[in-house]
């Protein structure tokens, strides 16, 4: 299990403690009484091996935390922090990519990582769409 650690001020929890965003109940107690929901936590791996691990993590662990948010009254705002790893790479070294740019390299389970995190992506927009106001930062 996948565990991070959750900072805030909050009554009903400590004010340090661990969680996993496989842990739908504990995601949706701690998040009680707050408004925002920063979301930064995620699995990197770039080794075939481990898609499944990236995908309950960066997948299914931020499907979660939508619901817990959601379910919890959080409404304001969820910052979600993808990865520039979404975009890409591009073969020519000169050219800069962003979220504009086609892609020229393979873009699916041989990088769990990218692929992951821009499928994690399509769940917080599909939240936004919902109603939950939602930013999406790629770092």
């Amino acid at each position: 299990m996948k565990q991070v650690s959750w900072f805030g001020r909050n009554p009903i929890i400590p004010f340090w403690t661990v969680l996993a965003l496989t842990d739908y109940e504990s995601l949706e107690n701690a998040l009680k009484g707050y408004q925002v929901v920063f979301h930064l936590a995620g699995h990197v791996s770039f080794n075939v091996g481990e898609y499944d691990r990236c995908h309950q993590i960066n997948v299914e662990g931020t499907r979660n935390l939508l619901k817990a948010a959601g379910q919890s009254g959080i409404n304001k705002k969820f910052i979600y922090v993808g990865a520039c790893a979404v975009f890409g790479y591009s073969k020519d070294p000169s050219r800069i990519r962003d979220e504009q740019s086609q892609l020229d390299t393979p873009f699916d389970k041989t990088n769990p990582y990218a692929y992951t995190k821009k499928l994690a992506e399509e769940e917080v927009i599909k939240a936004s769409d919902e109603g939950m106001d939602a930013v999406i930062v790629d770092l």
